[in-house]
Order: structure tokens, then sequence, then C-alpha cells
């Protein structure tokens, strides 16, 4: 069985809290190492901006966990009414991914104060969490940070693959066109766009132009909605020699395998339709080609 490297890493961000925990015995290892599990995520832009949100999203769990245990520490129905008011402030202020920690830090100062001064509790278990959340980001940026190119490059080679293939199926065999294998090519590849495009504000360091990037997924966002303009053609067009002698450039393939089923129907309208859409896909192909080799991608 394989071990992710996000495994990895929070293991070692683990480690990290216990051996500063014990070596300064200025913190305690158990608050430091859930703050450091819980902010451990699969990519440096989203370590950096959920580390941001989580503190932000502790600092508030502790004070209404404060706020809370000076009324009346572990009560039932206040535990209940202070959940609510943190996921709701972490809502109104879009804190989507700090409402874990924000709830876990309330609970931990509500339920576990045992007589302990409020105000000094919720101070140092703020700061157990900020140093496990601290700890995490450190980790993430640092040992092995996932590279973001490398997915970009992985998701064109699967979509271009799709988008290829489908279109080639269309042309030989007038097969059914996958259009939600094209779409989910689509997302993945934009996904990472976005990522990538985030990551490098924050980290200035980019390998493609994104500017290019992008132009190249708004062509494949063409060929699908050509492809999906081909497949309401129910009539089982054929390719005029135009787009003939254009896809043998593309493919390998025989005029004779288009052109015997040449017919009556070759100039009307489902026909002339069909072939502009093919015309336009190769016309997105091209343009994703020379990009391709101006960004070695």
């Amino acid at each position: 069985m394989k071990i992710g490297m996000r495994t990895i890493k929070t293991a070692l961000a683990v480690s990290i809290c216990v051996f500063i925990s014990r070596l300064f015995n200025v913190t305690t290892a158990f608050y430091a190492c859930i703050g450091a599990i819980i902010s451990m995520e699969s990519t440096v832009v989203y370590s950096y901006r959920a580390g941001v949100n989580r503190i932000l999203g502790t600092v508030l769990g502790a004070f209404i966990g404060m706020i809370f245990s000076y009324i009346r520490p572990g009560d039932v129905i206040l535990s209940g009414i202070g959940i609510v008011i943190v996921i709701t402030l972490c809502n109104l202020f879009k804190w989507k991914k700090s409402i874990v920690i924000a709830s876990t830090v309330f609970c931990i100062i509500m339920t576990n104060l045992q007589g302990r001064n409020p105000l000094m509790y919720s101070a140092y278990r703020t700061l157990d969490t900020l140093l496990g959340i601290g700890i995490a980001v450190i980790v993430n940026f640092s040992i092995f940070p996932p590279k973001v190119h490398e997915n970009i490059n992985e998701r064109y080679k699967i979509l271009k693959d799709i988008c290829i293939n489908e279109f080639i199926n269309t042309v030989k065999i007038h097969g059914k066109i996958d259009l939600n294998k094209i779409k989910e090519g689509l997302d993945g590849f934009n996904k990472y766009i976005q990522l990538y495009e985030e990551e490098f504000e924050i980290i200035k360091k980019h390998h493609y132009d994104l500017y290019t990037l992008k132009i190249m997924y708004s062509n494949f966002e063409k060929i699908y909605v050509y492809l999906e303009m081909i497949s309401f053609i129910n009539l089982e067009c054929v390719v005029d020699e135009t787009n003939l002698l254009r896809l043998q450039q593309f493919m390998d393939i025989e005029e004779i395998s288009l052109l015997e089923k040449c017919n009556s129907n070759i100039y009307s309208k489902e026909n002339i339709l069909f072939n502009y859409n093919l015309s336009k896909i190769m016309d997105c192909f091209i343009i994703i080609s020379n990009l391709e080799k101006k960004e070695i991608i």
C-alpha cells in the first residue's frame, strides 16, 4: 500500500509539534497536533489560504469559548448555542475552512476548563492551535510542495486525448460523442489552471504563461461546443472535399473511406452544418498545437 505525501507531511508536522512542546514546555502537544492535522492541505495554495482562515477561526473560537466559559463553563445549552454562533460567524465571514478548527477550539475551552482562569486557558489553547497551524503550513511549503504545473500538464494531455479520440470517432465511424467525458476533462484542466493562478499570486513562480493556458482552455471549450452541435445532427453526414484535405493532416485516413458514403445529401443543411463544425474543430486544434509548441506542455 502506497503512503501519500500528504500523510507523510502530516506525520512530520505532528512530530515537530510534539518535539517543540517538549523542548520548550510552553504548550500542550495534543492541541498543537490537532491544529496541524486539521490544517494540512493537498496544495500550497490551499495550505496558505486555509492557514490564514484557520488562524482567524482559532481566534474566533477561543474568543466565543472564553465568553461562554465565563458565563457557565460546560453548560449543555450554552455549548450548543456557542457552536451555532461560531459556525454562523464563520459562514458570515466566508471562513469555510475555519469552521472545524473554530468549533474545536470553542469546545476545548468550553468543556475542559476545570476551574482554570477562562482568559489564560483561552490564550494558551489559542497559542497551542496556532503553533500546529503554523507548523502545518511551513511543512507543506517546505517539504516537497505539490507541483501544480505538473498536474496542469497531466490534465492537458488527458483532455487533448479525449477530444482527439471523440473527434476521430465522429469523423471515421459517426460514433456517439461522449460529451460528459469531455466535460470532465475540461473541469479537471480548468481546476488546475485556477490553482496555478492562485499559486502564482502567492509564491511568485511560474512555469507556464497563464494567458496562454486560458486560450488553450477556451479552444478546448469551443471543441466541446462544436462536437455538441454535431451530436444534434441525426443525419449520417459525410465529409466534404475541403475538410477531407485538412483531415489528412490530422489523421491517417484514406480519401475513399470518407467519400464512398457521399450521396445526394452532401449539400443538405445538415451536411453543411456538419462540415462547418468539423472545420471549426480543426481550427481549434491548430491553435492549441501552436500554443503547445510555445509552452512546451
